[in-house]
């Protein structure tokens, strides 16, 4: 009867779980080759990993306010005073329903910096822009170093949905990256100019076929390593702009952004702009393949940090094949080769092999 009763109560927990939301699961495991040639001046690796591991929880307090909570255990924690969470955990927001299409969103959210590439879920991204994944030639500067380290961010959104919810618009102002403040340092926070602020529209047509994307960020505080002086570096600023467009329908995927940054300085602006174009055909029923290329100029004119002024020229390719045992699984295998060229002659390569799987589901499930 003990046991009998337990059981009743477990399951009559777990449903009530289930109805209230889900807890999801989302892991990817890889097998990394990387080989550079001699200009490069990096050692070749090889190495197993985890590219992806999340839980994610999402549910609803009522119709009105939703919240969603997700950790993810394959990065380094690192613990932040100014939004007091550790940065393993990625999303930790509540939304409130305004009524007329409006809404808020309080917490650590997704910052919808840098178009459809960083809007892509990383167990879905295998060649990524110097845009999403890395720096201005080493220049040091605090938030050009590619939107993946800027993807999640605390404070606080406003949205409108019209056209029965197919367009949006929101306005979003953040706490600035880590715990920096506009004279580098860790404590005080001083608040001049150090917020980051965004402007993102989202739109679909065509029976949600053809999307596009829109944004702008500007993030003020202090762009590292050009000046050793507070007063030179309050005026510091990075804005980040993307538009992207996506046609989605079967059997063709076709993706393109144009991404840029420009990091601002008493003594001038570093920029970088970026083209990423992704194919995909996806009617076969086990497998898809992938084409993708990432195009990146570089214009340092502040030079910091060991980096050089000048230009720098970044060209990428890549070539992916998934394949799902079962089409209606959120399992797959890939495999994916990308080849890399970088500076302004073209002369370092970088040339990748990755061959993993990844397992997306509900524990409630």
């Amino acid at each position: 009867m003990k046991k009998f009763l337990m059981a009743t109560l477990a399951t009559t927990t777990l449903a009530a779980t289930a109805h209230a939301g889900s807890i999801s699961y989302d892991f990817r495991g890889d097998f990394q080759s990387l080989d550079f040639n001699e200009e490069a001046a990096k050692p070749d690796t090889n190495k197993f990993y985890f590219k992806i591991g999340r839980i994610d929880f999402k549910g609803n307090l009522n119709e009105d306010l939703s919240y969603r909570l997700r950790w993810g255990f394959y990065s380094t924690p690192t613990y932040t005073t100014r939004d007091n969470v550790n940065t393993q955990v990625q999303l930790a927001y509540l939304t409130q329903k305004l009524g007329s299409g409006f809404s808020i969103t309080l917490g650590k959210m997704a910052s919808q910096i840098g178009g459809f590439e960083a809007a892509t879920s990383g167990a879905d991204l295998y060649l990524t822009s110097q845009s999403y994944a890395s720096s201005l030639s080493g220049a040091g500067h605090l938030y050009n170093t590619g939107a993946a380290n800027i993807l999640y961010m605390t404070g606080a959104r406003a949205e409108y949905s019209f056209g029965d919810g197919t367009q949006t618009i929101g306005l979003m102002a953040f706490n600035p990256a880590q715990d920096q403040s506009n004279n580098g340092a860790a404590s005080g926070f001083d608040q001049n100019s150090t917020n980051a602020y965004g402007f993102v529209y989202q739109g679909a047509f065509a029976d949600k076929a053809f999307g596009v994307m829109a944004s702008y960020h500007q993030l003020g505080g202090t762009n590292t390593g050009a000046f050793t002086t507070a007063a030179s570096m309050a005026d510091d600023k990075t804005g980040l702009w993307a538009v992207g467009l996506k046609w989605d329908s079967n059997p063709i995927l076709l993706q393109l952004d144009y991404l840029g940054q420009n990091a601002e300085y008493e003594a001038g602006t570093d920029k970088l702009t970026t083209f990423v174009f992704k194919a995909a055909y996806t009617g076969w029923e086990n497998w898809t393949p992938r084409l993708e290329v990432t195009s990146d100029n570089q214009e340092i004119d502040v030079a910091s940090n060991g980096s050089i002024a000048g230009t720098n020229k970044t060209m990428g390719y890549g070539a992916v094949l998934e394949y799902k045992p079962r089409k209606d699984d959120i399992f797959r295998y890939h495999v994916a080769y990308n080849y890399t060229t970088e500076d302004a002659d073209n002369t370092k390569t970088r040339q990748e092999i990755v061959v993993g799987t990844r397992l997306l589901g509900d524990f409630l499930k």
